[in-house]
């Protein structure tokens, strides 16, 4: 009983100092995108943020798939043997996923854009394979460094992340280089996985040893319920996060696309401003709690009563500045932009919240019924982009209608983490 209070004080004790490393890291990474966001919105036009918006869907689908989401096991592993196992394993997988769809793309992207109408992708369907295996590199990285509690080295990652993206984009956009925004993502992306790797190599090498094809094995079939489960509710959640994307380029045009573009891009700086520095220590936090005492309430109810008020000052304070902003940072040309973040502010607040407490799910073994809420959320905003862009055919009645159902779903998952955090609903 003494030993488990130590632990459970050393826990509580770290909680914030890891919390200030993680943040202060991420708060500065993010300084890049919000030095950057004005240069760029000045240098590139809403049709290529358009273009991009449309090649980073297909990676983040592409993502989901190649790892099997065994990257996400990382942090429930038992010792250092099974973490490297898994690491190598979704790293492996993920390299043969992408290398066999860059083929497949290679050979079929003619009759693929001719059937789908999508002939302006033509000489850039190939890069999103490329795209997902750098960023699925990343992830493994990061989630090895969340198990090992070294947040100061994910903190590096994310500076290293942000200013390799921005860096390149800007560089590549001074230089008139043809297809700089796409191009300079792809650069970015590379650096970043290589520098992360590196980190994390120079870390680990020492179990590299212990690294088999049985163990893997081993390790794939334990930890099979992330492919199982997580793979789909991530690859339903791309779909539902792609949707808005699809329709309003497919009804509306590529401009309207750019406009939303940047408005999802700006609306997400919160969340990766603080928000995922918040959503890894309540993950760490939460993991042990549960492990601990069967519940992750008493994190959980602390972060809901410190972000709600704040997000709420905050929010009122910009609300009705937003277009003004937006003109004032990115040109008079960004200004729908501005009024599209004022209609999405809403879900923005409230998707920030269900991200925040989204490893919940995991941490309290509810991937089927993640599932099965992603399954509904998909729906409830097919039903919106629907009736947004194709019923009323309107840019801004489909922006609305588009944050009225980000709201509904994030709602529903907020509600079932409130109760799965009780840990009265564990499986027996």
């Amino acid at each position: 009983m003494k030993k488990r209070m130590q632990n459970q004080l050393f826990v509580k004790g770290n909680i914030r100092s890891n919390l200030l490393s993680l943040t202060s890291g991420t708060i500065f990474a993010q300084v890049f995108s919000l030095i950057f966001y004005p240069i760029l919105g000045r240098i590139f036009s809403p049709e290529e943020f358009g273009l991009l918006s449309i090649l980073n869907v297909i990676a983040a689908i592409i993502t989901v798939i190649a790892s099997g989401k065994y990257e996400e096991a990382i942090i429930v592993t038992k010792n250092k043997i099974e973490t490297i196992n898994v690491a190598f394993l979704a790293l492996c997988s993920a390299f043969i996923f992408c290398f066999l769809t860059s083929i497949l793309i290679y050979f079929y992207s003619d009759n693929i854009l001719t059937s789908t109408n999508q002939t302006y992708l033509q000489g850039w369907i190939c890069l999103p394979p490329i795209i997902s295996f750098f960023v699925i590199i990343y992830n493994v990285c990061n989630e090895s460094c969340i198990k090992r509690s070294v947040f100061s080295t994910l903190a590096i990652n994310r500076i290293t992340n942000s200013a390799s993206i921005n860096l390149s984009k800007f560089l590549l956009g001074v230089l008139k280089f043809k297809g700089g925004l796409v191009h300079g993502e792809l650069l970015g992306r590379g650096l970043s996985a290589f520098f992360s790797a590196y980190r994390w190599i120079k870390t680990e090498k020492m179990y590299f040893k212990y690294i088999s094809l049985k163990k893997m094995r081993k390790m794939a079939l334990f930890y099979r319920n992330f492919p199982k489960y997580i793979v789909p509710d991530q690859l339903i959640a791309t779909f539902t996060y792609s949707l808005p994307f699809l329709f309003l380029s497919l009804y509306l045009g590529d401009k309207v696309l750019g406009y939303f573009a940047m408005a999802m891009n700006v609306s997400s700086i919160p969340m990766t401003f603080v928000g995922l520095a918040v959503m890894d220590v309540l993950k760490h936090r939460a993991s042990s709690d549960y492990a601990r005492e069967g519940n992750c309430r008493e994190i959980y109810s602390k972060f809901l009563r410190k972000a709600i008020p704040l997000i709420i000052v905050l929010l009122s304070g910009f609300f009705y500045f937003l277009p003004s902003i937006f003109v004032f940072i990115l040109g008079t040309q960004w200004r729908l932009t501005g009024e599209f973040v004022q209609i999405l502010s809403v879900s923005v607040v409230l998707d920030f919240i269900c991200a925040v407490l989204m490893p919940v799910w995991v941490i309290s073994k509810r991937q089927k019924n993640r599932f099965y809420w992603q399954i509904s959320y998909f729906f409830i905003m097919l039903f919106a982009v629907i009736l947004g862009s194709v019923i009323f055919n309107d840019k801004k009645i489909a922006v609305v209608c588009i944050s009225v159902g980000r709201s509904i779903g994030c709602l529903i998952s907020i509600y079932y983490t409130w109760m799965y955090s009780k840990g009265v609903y564990e499986t027996k």
